[in-house]
Order: C-alpha cells, then structure tokens, then sequence
C-alpha cells in the first residue's frame, strides 16, 4: 500500500527536474504539500543525498514528520535534534537532562556516521554550541582492557566538562569508589561503570541509578564533552558539524522568522 502511495505522489512531480537542481545544489520552492506528502519527499530525498537535514517551525512538526519518515525509512538512521527553549539572554536556564543527553548524541552521531536524516526546529538550529573541532578533539573512547589510570580518566573528564560526585545522578557526572569508576555520560541515557583492576578496565556496563543493578554490559563507550559548554565567542551552531553537501529542507520557511527574530 505505501509503495502504490509512493508511486502515485511522485508521478505528480517533475521528478528528473527536481534530482537535476539537487544534483547542482540549487534552491527549490515545493508548495502544496500537506499530510504526509513532505514525508514522502524527505523520504525520496535521502535517496539523493546522504546528509539530509530537515527544519520545521517547532519540535512538533518535527516529531511528527520522524514518525512518519521511520514508516518509510525503515532502518536508515534518522536523529531528532531538540531545543533547549533557552534564549540567548537565559543562559542561568537548565535545560531538561533528556534533551541534553538527545542533543549531545546527536552530535556524536554526526560526527561518527558517514549518512543520516537530521530533523530538528528553527530554535534548535538558532543555539549555540560547542565549536565541532572542540566537540571531536574533547571526545575520547574507553574500551574494556585498556590500560588507563583512574586518575588520569578523571583529569580527562574534567577537561570535558564533568564533575566529581559521591554518587552519580545526572549527566556530566563521575564518581569514584575504590576499583569502581561511574560515569554519566553527556550522550547516555544510563550511566556507565568501570570496574578496574589496577589500571586496567576489566568491565564496563550501563547500570540503574536507583536499584544500582546492571542494565547491559559494553565492549566500549565514546565520552563526549558537553554540548552546551564554551564560551560565546567559540560557539557554533548545527550546521557546522555537517558536511558542506547537506541537503537543507526548510519547511514552511515563513512561519520561522519570528522564531530566529529572537535569537
């Protein structure tokens, strides 16, 4: 039924026009696209290009169009980037840990994946973040059995924004107990436990804060420092961890001025 769905939409679209003023990264106006119709042109898009970043007025649209696009995708990756809702002028603002946590594994991903779809708002794109040279020479894996002193882990997580704690909670945490080292990583939704042996990780797993019990075990963890954190002369913004050849589709362009206005 999708396929049928599929074949009919793009029969009603100039569609060798269309892959031609892709092709020469030129700019196109699409109107009278309602339902899921963007759906099936974000979906036929990935085809052409695959760095594929799409903007919509708010996470809403967007959370909207992820679900209908993973119908279509299937398997292929597909990230939501969120908002803070932190304007420039709030920086005392903490924003909610799991859109932290989303936003610093989306940027991981850009930085380790060769194609994905990126949906994300118009107040998304307007933040600030850490500069993408910053973001990949701060990251670092750990891996079980490699050989790294606890203290010299804790030096390096200190450089990327962590802090000390008898017990971890939230992101950009670390606490140290004997051979036992947690981390909450900034791009985890559990935080991780190393157990060494000297200066040797024999282990590491994802754990429960609550009940402390083991959730899954890892051969290896990628550290990212947090996304949010430089100064304002050093930040960046979304597009900046994205190649030069990223497809951009903006949907209703018009109703994101007031939004970017305020940035």
């Amino acid at each position: 039924m999708i396929d049928k769905i599929r074949n009919a939409f793009f029969e009603a679209l100039p569609q060798e026009k269309i892959r031609t003023l892709l092709a020469q990264q030129q700019t196109i106006t699409l109107e009278q696209f309602t339902g899921s119709s963007l759906s099936l042109l974000l979906s036929e898009a990935a085809t052409v290009n695959s760095r594929l970043l799409v903007v919509t007025p708010d996470i809403e649209s967007a959370t909207s169009y992820a679900s209908d696009l993973q119908v279509l995708q299937g398997d292929d990756p597909l990230l939501i980037f969120p908002p803070t809702r932190r304007r420039p002028y709030d920086d005392q603002k903490i924003p909610d840990l799991s859109t932290s946590v989303q936003r610093s594994d989306v940027l991981e991903k850009l930085k380790s994946e060769t194609s994905s779809i990126v949906i994300t708002s118009a107040d998304a794109i307007c933040e600030k973040l850490i500069s993408s040279e910053e973001f990949q020479a701060h990251s670092f894996l750990i891996q079980s059995g490699d050989h790294l002193s606890p203290a010299d882990l804790s030096e390096r997580l200190a450089d990327q924004g962590y802090r000390p704690v008898r017990f971890v909670d939230e992101p950009g945490e670390y606490a140290i107990r004997g051979g036992i080292f947690d981390i909450y990583p900034f791009s985890s939704e559990y935080p991780v436990r190393l157990e060494f042996f000297g200066d040797e990780i024999e282990s590491l797993r994802e754990f429960d804060t609550d009940s402390q019990r083991s959730i899954s075990f890892l051969n290896e963890i990628r550290l990212v420092p947090d996304a949010a954190a430089a100064s304002s002369s050093e930040k960046q913004s979304l597009f900046d961890y994205l190649p030069d050849d990223t497809l951009v589709l903006l949907h209703l362009a018009y109703l994101m001025r007031t939004e970017i206005s305020l940035y």
